[in-house]
């Protein structure tokens, strides 16, 4: 019974994955095929496999997570786990992209890598400031995005995320909110027109189309033609799966490790 209630479970997951799909909402690589075979339970099973090969392993409805006892759904484990201990690999996970973005944006920039700033610091090269990951004098609250690059002519908010694919634009939304105010100021006090731009990536690689259109449009700030900027994407979106992969048999290890002390304890 507890495999049919799985099977069901996964069927209606990807039922949504397949529907934000066929809608053009979310781009995925290797699926194109997969789009043209019929809404069959095959095609479902390809898809899963495609999204996780490991996304089966729950069989159990009443399995809990052994940080926060929430039901540990895939979703849950890859992206919804309040624990310190998830989020500390929720975090490497999202700086891992910014990092690649960064570094990129400033190789274009012919910034050498010997010269070029880490995580908390605030550089000028030339008639270029950049923060990363660093607060910005300013009076509103909210004002440590992920990215700032401010030229003479303009400047550049970046926010990065990593969500399920059911939330991907919801969390580009929230972001852009947050930083709208800064956006606003920012302007304001230096004269010239600051952008924020959101780039919001699912856990297994998956890219909503406007963060999409959204992620050329930095690039061309930056004079990073449409095929480079693709191969940089992909990059990222390789990265950020490899990384889910890693962090969902982290947790299954972490998992077992746990209920075999619990166990042990029991015993006594």
């Amino acid at each position: 019974m507890a495999n049919e209630e799985c099977m069901r479970s996964n069927w209606s997951e990807t039922s949504i994955y397949l529907d934000l799909i066929k809608q053009n909402k979310i781009i995925l690589p290797t699926t194109r095929c997969l789009k043209e075979l019929p809404d069959t339970f095959q095609r479902r099973q390809l898809l899963l496999f495609r999204m996780n090969t490991e996304i089966s392993h729950i069989t159990n409805q009443e399995s809990k997570c052994p940080f926060c006892q929430e039901h540990d759904t895939r979703e849950h484990i890859l992206n919804g786990c309040q624990s310190e201990t998830m989020g500390n690999l929720y975090t490497k996970r999202h700086n891992l992209v910014v990092n690649i973005l960064v570094r990129n944006i400033l190789n274009k920039l012919k910034i050498s890598s010997k010269k070029q700033l880490t995580r908390g610091q605030m550089k000028q090269y030339g008639n270029i400031t950049v923060y990363y990951d660093r607060p910005i004098a300013t009076e509103v609250s909210s004002n440590k995005p992920d990215v700032i690059i401010i030229t003479n002519n303009e400047g550049i908010i970046l926010e990065v995320a990593v969500s399920g694919y059911t939330t991907m634009n919801t969390k580009r939304m929230e972001k852009i909110g947050k930083y709208t105010p800064l956006e606003s100021d920012l302007t304001s006090s230096h004269k010239k027109q600051f952008k924020i731009y959101a780039i919001v990536i699912g856990s297994n690689g998956e890219l909503d189309v406007d963060c999409f259109n959204e992620w050329i449009k930095v690039m061309e700030h930056y004079k990073i033609n449409k095929k480079w900027s693709k191969n940089i994407l992909n990059t990222i979106r390789q990265k950020v799966n490899a990384f889910s992969d890693y962090l969902f048999r982290t947790y299954l290890s972490m998992k077992q490790q746990i209920n075999m002390e619990t166990n042990e304890m029991a015993q006594f």
